[in-house]
Parts: C-alpha cells; sequence; structure tokens
C-alpha cells in the first residue's frame, strides 16, 4: 500500500521531507512548534505547547484509530541498512526497512552517504508520537514523515515545526486558516 501511495502521490520522488515544501509547493504549509519561531523548547511550558501543537495538527488530518504509517530515517555509508537510529530504537516501535536513498548521488558528493527510510505502523491517538516528536524537536533524528496512505496527506515535524502537504490547494488552505496564528509571518512561508 505505501509503494503504491508514494509512486502515486510522489512520482517515486526519495522520501527526503525537506524537498515537498519545494516539489508540492501548492499543497505545503509549515507550522512553528513554538511562539515567536522559536525552535528549542527550554522548559516544561514549552514542551507542552511544542507537543500539543504537533498534535493538534496530526489530529486535525486523522481521526483516532486511524492506521498511520510514519518513516523514520538513520544514515551510513554503506548501501546495507542495518538499524534505524539507535534514540529511535530505545522506544521500542517496530519497523521494517523500506527504502535506501544514496544520498551521495543526489548531492554529487564523491564519499557514499546512504539514507536508510524505515517504517513503522501506528494506530492514531493524540499523544501517540510524542516520543518521536521529541526525538525530532531535540534533533536526534530528522527526515522523519507520518502519512496516511489513504488520505493523501504527509505530516514532516524537524527541530522548529512541522511541515505538511496535503492532497489540494484547497485542504492547505483550510489548515493553514484552522492553525493561522503558528505560521510564520515570512512571506515565503518558512
Amino acid at each position: 500500500m505505501l509503494d503504491q501511495y508514494w509512486t502515486r502521490r510522489f512520482d517515486d520522488a526519495p522520501p527526503i521531507a525537506h524537498a515537498f515544501r519545494d516539489s508540492q509547493r501548492d499543497c505545503w504549509v509549515r507550522f512553528h512548534s513554538l511562539p515567536e519561531s522559536k525552535r528549542y523548547a527550554e522548559s516544561t511550558p514549552e514542551w507542552t505547547t511544542l507537543l500539543e501543537r504537533h498534535n493538534a495538527v496530526v489530529t486535525a488530518l486523522a481521526s483516532d484509530g486511524s492506521k498511520l504509517d510514519l518513516l523514520t530515517t538513520n544514515w551510513s555509508d554503506s548501501d546495507s541498512p542495518g538499524l534505524p537510529h539507535e534514540r529511535f530504537c530505545e522506544l521500542q516501535i517496530s519497523t521494517e526497512h523500506w527504502r535506501t536513498v544514496a544520498m551521495h548521488e543526489l548531492d554529487g558528493d564523491p564519499n557514499p552517504n546512504f539514507w536508510h527510510i524505515f517504517r513503522s505502523s501506528i494506530a492514531w491517538k493524540r499523544t501517540a508520537l510524542d516520543d518521536v516528536i521529541r526525538l525530532v524537536a531535540d534533533d536526534y533524528i530528522s527526515n522523519v514523515m507520518i502519512l496516511d496512505a489513504h488520505d493523501s496527506w504527509l505530516f514532516h515535524p524537524y527541530d522548529g515545526g512541522m511541515d505538511v502537504i496535503l492532497g489540494s490547494t484547497e485542504q492547505r488552505d483550510d489548515l493553514s486558516r484552522k492553525f493561522k496564528h503558528w505560521r510564520s509571518r515570512r512571506s515565503d512561508g518558512l
């Protein structure tokens, strides 16, 4: 199912989350995790705000019990996938290797560098991904994506906020209006 969705929705583009804000510009929106575009949480109230914002956006996209795909990434200088990032492994979320991306070929780097993408299946409920969001927000793991292959949306948390790719410009605009106070004031939306 994930492979079919990925090919249909992203024309089989490599699963590099930050690239979608350009290639899917008409369906992309960004929200910040903290007021005033602050990047990192430094107190319990800020962590509460950060997690509440991420949970609110995913809850606006997915209903309780929805089966979601969680994509996480680890990198190495080998095309052998190995294991997910050690901090992710500590969460004991069941995972399987999904794809490997030869980043050095995309970037023109002479040194081999591979991104290994791992897939987990989760049933959505508020707070289900708090531990994953914390790892992302603390910049331990990156290129994380949460998606519903049935509903054509992709949620990409990063250290500082979240990018969302929706199925249409109208859906993007609706979500953007719903959480307008969490948007950037910059004209490019970053």
